[in-house]
């Protein structure tokens, strides 16, 4: 498939779109907050949304997945990813507690993440099966291939590469991340926009391959889910 240059303009709309999207969908999703499975089901069916746009624009581009990550290297089988994927796990927790560390350190009140959105899985483990299986591919994978592999390659686009211009990238895409976890609070905010900065540099670190922050973000994810079925 032939590849496209966009001009500028095109750049920016494309960037732009599935937030602006979002915008537009997201008050009507909060209104469904009182059932927790439809407003959950709700928030993952629009990331997947946002992903098939993100495919669209590959699309347009005359790209695949493969251009911004999403493929098997040579040499790099399951083993090796899962060995690359675990000091990008441990560093991206020592993050996250950094974003507490630090907001405690400014005289934010330390207060636990609101989980009371998944109260459905607690004690459930049909429930919990179900929700990892959604939460694997409504949150790790589309998330990272929003905020990591769209949106850094998009910003960095627009800046025309360099240094700068992909530190750039993965700060406005780690500071998006963390805003769009605004119902956690200002804690979570700072958190997850930690959580964003490590997990950019690690996918720019090695060569843009997304699988090595997919595979960290679902154990997190998974981490988190089952912390909220013992709950029950």
């Amino acid at each position: 498939m032939e590849k496209t240059q966009f001009s500028t303009r095109k750049n920016v709309l494309y960037l732009l779109m599935p937030f602006l999207g979002s915008a537009v969908l997201l008050p009507l999703i909060l209104q469904t907050a009182e059932n927790q499975v439809i407003y959950q089901s709700l928030i993952w069916g629009l990331n997947m949304l946002m992903v098939g746009w993100v495919w669209y624009d590959l699309r347009a581009r005359g790209q695949s997945w493969k251009d911004i990550g999403l493929s098997f290297k040579s040499g790099t089988g399951p083993g090796k990813l899962i060995l690359q994927s675990l000091p990008v796990l441990v560093i991206t927790v020592l993050a996250f507690m950094l974003g507490s560390v630090l907001m405690v350190t400014l005289g934010v009140e330390l207060e636990q993440a609101d989980l009371s959105g998944y109260d459905f899985l607690k004690g459930n483990p049909l429930m919990l099966v179900l929700v990892l299986l959604a939460v694997y591919v409504g949150s790790s994978f589309s998330e990272e291939a929003i905020y990591r592999a769209f949106l850094i390659n998009r910003i960095e686009g627009l800046t025309r590469g360099g240094k700068k211009g992909k530190h750039l990238a993965i700060w406005l895409s780690a500071i998006v991340f963390g805003l769009i976890h605004f119902a956690w609070g200002p804690i979570g905010i700072v958190q997850t926009t930690f959580m964003g900065l490590s997990l950019g540099y690690f996918y720019m670190y090695f060569g843009r391959n997304l699988w090595v922050v997919i595979i960290p973000h679902m154990l997190m994810d998974t981490l988190l889910m089952v912390q909220v079925y013992l709950q029950g």
